[in-house]
């Protein structure tokens, strides 16, 4: 399937952190952390463009088109950029209703494995 994900200059997570950063390729597919992965949670992505651009908050980034394989049907939980760690995701309630106050941005899909195909846009602005 055919998506966008926003990441760093470098082609990093822009989100996700320590553990929990993912370095994307563009010569090949990547999957989330081991851990993550066997919690149910794998790699997000956005359907459309715009998706991306209404869910960034930062002043450098990248939107790259991308190939995802292994489509998650069902969202699991969304969880704190600061709360993804192995110890407090393992403290979750067991279903995506009774976890209070956090929605995945509308777009938001989820894939086991992404592939960087074409860099669509690249944004540095200067922060006064």
């Amino acid at each position: 399937m055919m998506g966008y994900k926003v990441v760093t200059y470098e082609q990093k997570s822009i989100l996700a952190l320590g553990e929990a950063c993912v370095q994307y390729s563009t010569t090949k597919y990547i999957g989330a952390p081991k851990w993550l992965a066997k919690m149910g949670y794998h790699l997000t992505f956005f359907k459309t463009v715009k998706d991306c651009q209404n869910c960034i908050f930062f002043t450098i980034y990248q939107i790259y088109k991308v190939d995802a394989q292994g489509v998650i049907k069902n969202l699991p939980h969304r969880v704190a950029e600061g709360d993804v760690n192995p110890f407090r995701m393992s403290k979750l309630p067991p279903t995506p209703d009774s976890c209070l106050g956090y929605q995945w941005p509308e777009g938001t899909m989820m894939a086991k494995k992404i592939k960087l195909l074409s860099l669509v846009k690249e944004e540095r602005r200067e922060v006064i």
